[in-house]
């Protein structure tokens, strides 16, 4: 007759894992051990069992191999393990595993009651546009954008970003406002002069477009289509001497288009 039930005896044989196992775990460091170092927080299970940590310990180290099924197996029992106050804290953690499972609708929810506790958190603002960008919830994404560039308003490059956003929305005020930030930093952008010009007419105040029409030009002489348009409206505003001048700026280089 055995000494040990066998539940007993597997209960035992556990325990006996458990200061090697706690070694292994403590030992393996970087990314390249992940894989030792989950087997080993596994076997940690009799004396961890009860800390909602160890779980999100284990749905790490599972994320980091890719194995996302058992990354959102593992989060979901930290959050369970945890108090209901401080179950917020690995929202974030399952909203990037179900990225991974390609569940938008539910990466979503987890960024969005993550924000609830930490509307702060920038990579969290940032991941909710992009994903509502995916769907082409435009509007959407822009509102979480607008909270990021609160908090990094010298965040050049999405300035200029979601001033494009604002335009396709035809909010030009608000797509004027971004792109003259990014200007600020790169003056003779094209592509934020262009939005500027074309938010400027597209909201009717062409006058307003004038002087960021005469800076691109600057740069970009032979655009024959904005020297033309600019010197047509310079004459209806009765301003001839200045429209005549545009006017043979587009004669020029017409002429040295046909002579090639």
């Amino acid at each position: 007759t055995p000494l040990y039930s066998s539940a007993a005896s597997d209960v035992y044989k556990r325990q006996m894992k458990l200061p090697g196992a706690y070694y292994s775990y403590k030992t393996h460091k970087g990314p390249t051990d992940d894989a030792a170092k989950y087997d080993s927080l596994k076997n940690l299970y009799p004396l961890l069992k009860k800390q909602a940590s160890y779980y999100a310990e284990l749905s790490q180290l599972a994320f980091n191999q890719q194995k996302w099924k058992e990354a959102l197996h593992y989060i979901n029992k930290a959050i369970n393990q945890e108090t209901k106050e401080q179950q917020h804290l690995f929202y974030k953690q399952k909203a990037f595993i179900f990225e991974q499972l390609n569940n938008n609708e539910q990466l979503i929810k987890c960024l969005e009651d993550y924000l609830k506790y930490s509307p702060q958190d920038s990579q969290a603002l940032l991941k909710l546009a992009q994903t509502h960008l995916k769907l082409h919830n435009t509007k959407t994404a822009v509102s979480y954008l607008s909270q990021y560039l609160t908090q990094h308003p010298n965040d050049y490059d999405l300035n200029l970003e979601i001033a494009h956003y604002y335009l396709k929305l035809k909010q030009y005020d608000e797509a004027i406002q971004h792109a003259n930030r990014y200007l600020a930093r790169y003056t003779a952008n094209s592509e934020a002069l262009l939005l500027i010009i074309d938010a400027y007419k597209k909201n009717k105040q062409y006058d307003k477009a004038v002087p960021f029409i005469k800076k691109y030009l600057a740069t970009h002489p032979t655009d024959v289509v904005k020297s033309y348009q600019l010197a047509v409206h310079l004459e209806q505003q009765h301003n001839y001497q200045e429209a005549v001048e545009y006017y043979k700026h587009c004669l020029l280089y017409t002429s040295d288009a046909a002579d090639e």
